[in-house]
């Protein structure tokens, strides 16, 4: 366990007061100039660190700011935290980064965690598991400034900066049926996600709008990830589509990898389209075709409600902010037409 020196310890060890040596350490007037060097130079020799959490919540803020997102290893959510850090340089806040490892359990452990302690702000995205949110009772009650991050918690009155999944996906599957697509499969996220659901929802609904009947059979689910999903992606590939639309690029690399496995060209043989505009997209052979998420844009405007929260919380208006995305064409959708 570590053993931090503490204002008493350089009291004790200099015969002085903690007062004294608190005043000191703070460069107070009314202590003497020797007084002061005899302190730091204890302080330094003993490795002394102030107590910034104690100091801070004296004057009733911790500055610091917590971040509960599902996981912190793919591209999306690692660029979430990457934009929220840049978005609160020169602030004085400091970030707590919490994982919750897409499981509803440690979600609640890591948000009662961050309500003790005392952070100054939360920015949370729910993980796959999470379906009762009873466990944010806890932010409301404490008054804690709090904005829900790209899959929205339905029924929660708070700030929200959201993607709109649903016209990303339209714009999706608009481009395959305009690239000749008519049997055009889905593989979709977990059903219980905001997101992943809205995007399977307006799949159906620009099918319904072109006349092309819903086939239940070209809509498999994952859990976003790979390769857990490569069962999934393997019974979409049975249905032989002509086009598969990914819940994201990580699933639509798998697609790829399994139309290789069966010796089929992308896109001759199948188009394929992701989501997010993951970084190493563009370097896919062929490139991938997919919806670019403005990410860091949706971390800068989270950050920058959070501020104003903690300014002011009762004077900020509760919004719902939603970002659009936009089609990025590749060579993975662009086989000629029929």
């Amino acid at each position: 366990m570590a053993k931090y020196s503490s204002i008493t310890d350089i009291a004790k060890a200099l015969g002085l007061s903690p007062s004294t040596v608190s005043r000191a350490l703070n460069d107070h007037y009314s202590i003497s100039g020797k007084t002061k060097e005899r302190v730091w130079n204890y302080a330094k020799e003993t490795g002394f660190q102030k107590n910034l959490n104690a100091a801070n919540l004296l004057h009733g803020k911790s500055k610091v700011i917590g971040v509960l997102v599902p996981e912190a290893t793919s591209h999306f959510f690692a660029t979430l935290i990457s934009g929220t850090r840049n978005g609160l340089a020169g602030s004085g806040y400091d970030l707590i980064i919490l994982e919750s490892n897409e499981s509803y359990e440690q979600e609640v452990r890591n948000l009662r965690y961050l309500c003790s302690m005392r952070v100054d702000g939360i920015l949370y995205a729910p993980s796959v598991a999470t379906t009762d949110f009873s466990h944010l009772d806890l932010v409301q009650k404490n008054k804690i400034p709090f904005v829900n991050i790209d899959r929205e918690v339905q029924g929660f009155h708070c700030c929200k900066v959201l993607l709109d999944d649903g016209y990303g996906a339209r714009l999706a599957v608009e481009h395959l049926i305009q690239r000749g697509a008519r049997r055009i499969a889905h593989l979709a996220g977990p059903k219980e996600v905001t997101n992943a659901a809205q995007r399977l929802q307006a799949y159906k609904d620009v099918l319904q709008e072109h006349h092309i009947p819903f086939d239940s059979a070209l809509v498999a689910f994952s859990d976003f990830r790979m390769p857990s999903s490569a069962p999934a992606i393997s019974r979409l590939f049975d249905q032989k589509p002509e086009a598969i639309f990914c819940v994201n690029d990580e699933t639509a690399l798998g697609c790829m990898a399994e139309a290789r496995k069966r010796k089929l060209k992308v896109p001759d043989d199948v188009l394929v389209v992701g989501f997010d505009d993951e970084i190493y997209s563009q370097y896919f052979n062929p490139g991938l075709t997919t919806v670019h998420s403005p990410i860091d844009q949706m971390a800068q405007m989270a950050v920058k409600k959070c501020l104003r929260l903690i300014q002011d919380f009762d004077a900020v208006v509760v919004e719902r902010m939603v970002l659009q995305p936009e089609l990025i064409i590749r060579k993975s959708s662009l086989r000629k037409k029929n």
